[in-house]
């Protein structure tokens, strides 16, 4: 009785062990022009609690020309995960809202 208690815990307690929050991290990707030059960059700072996603995008485009980064540590993204999928909506630093992405 005492060998099968002690199973349980031990699979309980290393539950966390195996759980996976497969949206946090540093994302990025690139764009370049017919020359090879680089044309625009997209990066992506995510956290995920549970189902929860929260983070930040910066999408510097037209050679530099254009850039929509939120200001110092400034969230923009928020959304939910559901498995290997997740509904984001984003806010852009021109002013638009609420614009959705599927990751």
């Amino acid at each position: 009785m005492l060998k099968a208690g002690l199973a349980v815990l031990l699979s309980i307690s290393s539950l966390p062990l195996f759980a996976s929050d497969s949206f946090t991290g540093h994302w990025s990707g690139q764009e370049k022009n017919d020359d090879g030059s680089l044309f625009s960059t997209l990066t992506l700072k995510l956290k995920q609690n549970h189902n929860n996603i929260t983070g930040r995008y910066c999408y510097v485009t037209r050679n530099g020309n254009k850039i929509d980064c939120p200001e110092e540590d400034g969230m923009n993204i928020q959304g939910i995960a559901n498995g290997n999928n997740a509904l984001v909506d984003f806010d852009s630093s021109f002013g638009g809202v609420k614009g959705k992405a599927s990751l």
